[in-house]
């Protein structure tokens, strides 16, 4: 018996969420589309989603290829302080990543490589 999947729409970088690919009249499963598996390839995939959402609140007139992973994100200008509030919802939303228990320590919020490490330890 074939499936059918029911795409409806896809999330700002134009991937369908899981809800979307349920085959229709079924319930969307309760894990969030990207659950985190730890290999070198999902490292990869993570910086480059990381980067695509960076771009889209990034200071205008700064270019994102000019940062380097270990620049401060702040420091270089690139972001300002309520872009933080931004990277932590992306994080909540895209990686499950909860911060209700733990708080939210800014200093793994100043680099990629910093925040790619915060994913790596806390992404469920």
């Amino acid at each position: 018996m074939d499936k059918k999947i029911h795409v409806e729409s896809a999330g700002w970088d134009g991937v369908p969420s899981v809800a979307d690919q349920t085959p229709k009249g079924h319930p969307a499963p309760r894990h969030n589309r990207f659950r985190q598996v730890k290999n070198p390839m999902d490292t990869q995939k993570n910086r480059e989603l990381l980067i695509q959402f960076l771009a889209t609140i990034k200071r205008p007139d700064l270019p994102l290829d000019g940062i380097a992973d270990n620049d401060g994100l702040i420091k270089s200008g690139l972001i300002d302080s309520l872009a933080m509030l931004e990277i932590i919802a992306f994080l909540e939303s895209r990686f499950a990543i909860d911060f209700s228990d733990t708080g939210v320590d800014p200093v793994e919020l100043e680099s990629i490589q910093k925040i790619l490490d915060l994913i790596d330890r806390y992404a469920k």
